[in-house]
């Protein structure tokens, strides 16, 4: 909902999707315009604030 409104410029996560829908629309348009920043992380490092 952040990135949809625009109000996100970096994404730290390990998965963005809706389980049986896919990728999250709103994000993967975000992500292929470059209009926001992903850091790629592993769902461990999440957890454990790595």
């Amino acid at each position: 909902m952040l990135v949809a409104a625009g109000c996100a410029s970096n994404v730290r996560a390990s998965f963005v999707g809706m389980e049986i829908f896919g990728m999250a629309p709103n994000y993967r348009k975000a992500v292929e315009s470059r209009e926001i920043k992903i850091s790629e992380e592993s769902e461990a490092s999440i957890a454990l604030g790595l």
